[in-house]
């Protein structure tokens, strides 16, 4: 297209951009068509509804004892599977504790190497010029 427009010439080039301008401008300008019938998109495939024979019956309203004994038995579930989630929850907690507390032998084991430890370094009663394996 640009060897077109160097050929032609720039006065032509310049006709030609006026032109494209002019086209976007009237393009713009023209008004939004919108569909005729407004109506049109309320519209629905009448063979999509259920068709009822007879007339249709007001629903019962709910029985409150019925309501009451059912919601009964589903606070007791619920209770029921709460009481299990703790119970597994404490179990967890409890894993996880006993992970981080030594157990009785462990222990014991600490205690004895402190023991040795303070029994090879000594309680301190050297004197400061002495040099034996507590002082040093």
């Amino acid at each position: 297209m640009s060897s077109d427009v160097a050929a032609e010439g720039p006065a032509d080039a310049a006709a030609l951009a006026t032109a494209s301008i002019e086209g976007q401008a009237a393009a713009s300008d023209e008004p939004v068509v919108e569909p005729a019938d407004p109506e049109a998109r309320y519209r629905y495939d009448e063979s999509l509804l259920i068709k009822v024979k007879g007339k249709v019956k007001k629903p019962q309203p709910p029985n409150e004892a019925e309501k009451k004994i059912l919601t009964q038995k589903l606070q007791e579930e619920i209770d029921k599977r709460s009481e299990r989630i703790k119970a597994i929850k404490q179990a967890q907690e409890d894993a996880r504790n006993s992970r981080t507390t030594p157990s009785q032998p462990l222990q014991r084991l600490q205690a004895l190497r402190q023991q040795f430890s303070t029994v090879l370094v000594g309680a301190g009663t050297c004197s400061s010029s002495c040099y034996c394996i507590c002082c040093i």
